[in-house]
């Protein structure tokens, strides 16, 4: 889950429509799973979620690899800072 919060925030937010930015968030996700897992859920599988045809799909997922310069690594260290982050500002409620 930070993986895909991490790559989420490289894209170029502020020229996405707010309904842009959901499919976006869902999209981080959907390419987190098929870099981490051997066994992920094809692009069919999200149908039902993002309701719409395939080729809508597909699209969105090479705008967002386009946006983000294919730039999907995250190193432990971002994922270190990102857990840090949570848990200090959890710690302030």
């Amino acid at each position: 889950m930070l993986h895909a919060f991490i790559i989420f925030n490289r894209l170029n937010l502020e020229r996405l429509k707010p309904s842009e930015k959901y499919k976006m968030i869902i999209m981080s996700f959907l390419i987190t799973a098929k870099l981490l897992e051997d066994d992920h859920f094809t692009n069919g599988a999200w149908l039902p979620i993002f309701k719409t045809d395939i080729q809508y799909i597909n699209r969105l997922e090479l705008f967002f690899l386009i946006d983000t310069r294919f730039n999907l690594i995250v190193t432990q260290a971002q994922l270190d800072a990102i857990r840090h982050y949570t848990e200090s500002s959890s710690t302030l409620t």
